[in-house]
């Protein structure tokens, strides 16, 4: 349960920095198109990294600049996935316009269309991103209202198991009892000299 629950928080945040990855791979297309350097192949590396694991399963980048990886569970919704596989569809979109707007000179006049054309597409991939991002959110937060539901349930039965038991003791002590003065007052109702 907890650690279904981390799982999730940590896909979800893994998700949510997909958006982040979209803004610097676009800034870095920017400035690598201006012959400033600029880190973009890593860049694409852990973003196509990161939504593969989010998609299929496998590992993913925990902290850019490190090579530590998490293993990720596969999307998992069919919502969670649709939208997963329209990312990566327009990831593709987006890779292939920014290698051709690293080939037109920022002095040729198709480099303004091109650079339409890319800020267009990172924004509509950065909404699909979001709503990913919102879908991973909604299923973590329903499988946490889940475990709370079930810890709740538990409680009760542990509640309503211990008023079973309390009443079990007692009726066991009042029939002892009861038991107890039965044979009191049968001892009782015998003739002093029967008893010895």
């Amino acid at each position: 349960g907890l650690q279904k629950n981390r799982e999730s928080a940590l896909v979800t945040d893994l998700s949510g920095r997909q958006r982040t990855l979209n803004q610097r791979y676009m800034k870095e297309i920017l400035l690598a198109g201006q012959g400033i350097q600029a880190d973009y192949p890593y860049t694409r590396a852990v973003f196509n990294e990161t939504l593969e694991a989010l998609l299929h399963g496998g590992p993913a980048v925990i902290r850019l600049g490190e090579e530590k990886r998490v293993q990720l569970p596969p999307g998992p919704t069919e919502a969670i996935r649709e939208k997963l596989e329209q990312q990566k569809k327009l990831w593709k979109e987006l890779m292939t316009v920014a290698d051709r707007l690293l080939r037109i000179p920022m002095t040729d006049p198709a480099y303004a269309s091109e650079l339409r054309i890319f800020l267009a597409d990172g924004e509509i991939l950065h909404s699909v991103i979001s709503d990913e991002v919102k879908l991973f959110e909604q299923y973590s937060r329903s499988r946490a209202d889940a475990l709370i539901r079930v810890q709740l349930l538990l409680g009760i039965l542990i509640v309503l198991m211990g008023f079973l038991f309390a009443w079990l003791i007692a009726r066991d002590i009042t029939e002892r009892r009861r038991g107890e003065e039965k044979f009191g007052l049968m001892v009782e109702a015998v003739p002093n000299g029967m008893i010895l």
